[in-house]
């Protein structure tokens, strides 16, 4: 007979050391059987304002690294259900004065997995 499912609720200390750090890109890679994200700073000053038509496209832009985090298949699928809740209950939400993006399917940038 199978146990029932057990909830433990985890409890992150909040304190004022523990200041967020802002990111705006992220990377998503597999190594073996673990995942692989790396969050970065995309400076908006950074970015070519015109590429001329005749040259070629810029090499790369360069990131801020913030974190780059490693975790197993099962703590990632755990992350993906927890960010697809929170952002389908946003959706739902519809809540005033916050800016709602489209849904948008997710992306392979160039050189990810």
């Amino acid at each position: 007979m199978a146990e029932p499912k057990r909830t433990i609720r985890f409890q992150f200390p909040v304190t004022p050391e523990r200041v967020p750090q802002y990111i705006n890109i992220t990377l998503a890679n597999h190594l073996n059987d673990d995942v692989v994200l790396d969050f970065g700073f995309l400076d908006p000053f950074c970015i070519p304002q015109s590429i001329s038509s005749h040259g070629a496209e810029p090499s790369g832009v360069p990131v801020q690294p913030v974190v780059r985090v490693a975790m197993n298949v099962r703590v990632a699928e755990q992350l993906y259900q927890q960010l697809h809740q929170m952002l389908s209950e946003r959706r739902r939400q519809r809540l005033p004065g916050v800016k709602h993006y489209p849904h948008q399917s997710p992306t392979n940038p160039i050189g990810g997995e």
